[in-house]
């Protein structure tokens, strides 16, 4: 499989070296429709993930992205306490 991705990349790599490939990407009409195509995935990945947390909170469950921030605060809070305790053992001395 990565084989087949392999070739296709390098293929693709070919292809936008060509004076056709460059001209096609240097059109406004090529620039707008990448725009837009980013626009809509990046509309789109949202919607979803909307409708996620939704129905994660529908049915009283938590999401991927709130079990990453649980994780962030937890380990930050980790480090705060490990500087308090060798700050409480370096005054102790």
């Amino acid at each position: 499989m990565s084989d087949i991705k392999g070739q296709l990349v390098s293929g693709a790599m070919k292809l936008m070296q060509t004076d056709a490939a460059r001209k096609v990407m240097a059109s406004q009409q090529f620039q707008n429709a990448m725009a837009f195509a980013f626009r809509a995935t990046f509309k789109v990945r949202n919607e979803v993930d909307g409708a996620k947390k939704k129905v994660a909170n529908g049915f009283n469950l938590v999401t991927k992205d709130e079990v990453r921030e649980l994780r962030r605060n937890v380990e930050r809070l980790e480090r705060r306490l490990r500087k308090a305790e060798k700050k409480s053992q370096d005054d102790a001395e």
